[in-house]
């Protein structure tokens, strides 16, 4: 079994975010969790071909400060950017940036959602998948560093080193992998994160294949684990991490057959 990764979008309605992916992105939902007291949901899972996105209640602004252009929070391989962006401008999506060839070989769109995280989405030669792919886009200041941590401290693999621009002193942008699932690695240059957060925000979930045994592997490289394996009413052992840059990481497997129940 090959990990896969999705991103953990803040968004302050839960229920408005669902519905303009429904509506507008053609994603379909697959659980919304709402807790007994709670007005209205506070998680949402979606899924489009492979993809997911998690969606998760903040209750502050979800943007503190003016974010530069470049600036994403997930991207998505898909097989064909060009009917994508004919289906999402007939759907209503708002489209921050039309198809566009990119200097690294992707021909890439943005769509913003309700909340204003920007979605990338691209396809290019050699880069087709046969169904989409997603991946968790964390800003970081230094990405050098961030990319070596995750080598270090992780075990993934940056197979295409960093990114830095002609004329850039620093790397702007890194993918690192671990058994096919992908995080990338965004410069960031300003505070990533501008207020202290609550403990069950969240920026990325990883699925993996034994929990357990990766919370061992990181314990001993001597990660911080903010929270201890624990079996989840959603049918998961999960537990979360924190990296350098204060991002919080969720690494979740299937539950032993024994605790599934019949």
């Amino acid at each position: 079994m090959g990990w896969s990764a999705t991103p953990v979008l803040g968004v302050r309605d839960v229920q408005a975010a669902l519905d303009y992916y429904v509506a507008r992105l053609a994603f379909t939902s697959v659980g919304v969790y709402g807790p007994e007291g709670e007005d209205g949901p506070v998680y949402a899972v979606l899924r489009r071909g492979e993809a997911q996105v998690h969606l998760q209640i903040r209750r502050r602004n979800v943007w503190a400060a003016k974010r530069d252009d470049y600036e994403r929070s997930a991207y998505f391989y898909v097989d064909d950017v060009e009917a994508l962006h004919t289906a999402f401008v007939a759907a209503g999506a708002l489209v921050f940036q039309p198809p566009t060839d990119m200097p690294y070989g992707l021909r890439e769109m943005v769509v913003r959602d309700v909340d204003g995280h920007r979605l990338a989405f691209g396809t290019g030669p050699g880069n087709n998948p046969p169904a989409w792919e997603t991946a968790p886009v964390l800003g970081c200041r230094d990405v050098r560093a961030a990319a070596d941590w995750f080598q270090d401290a992780l075990g993934f693999e940056c197979p295409g080193g960093v990114a830095r621009p002609p004329g850039e002193g620093e790397a702007v942008y890194a993918i690192v992998d671990r058994e096919g699932a992908g995080v990338h690695l965004q410069i960031r240059r300003r505070p990533v994160f501008l207020a202290e957060r609550p403990d069950f925000e969240g920026d990325g979930y990883l699925f993996v294949a034994d929990a357990d045994a990766l919370h061992a592997e990181f314990a001993a490289r001597g990660v911080a684990v903010l929270r201890e394996p624990m079996d989840e009413p959603y049918g998961l052992r999960d537990f979360t991490i924190a990296t350098p840059q204060g991002h919080r990481l969720a690494f979740g497997g299937p539950l032993a057959e024994e605790e599934q129940g019949p």
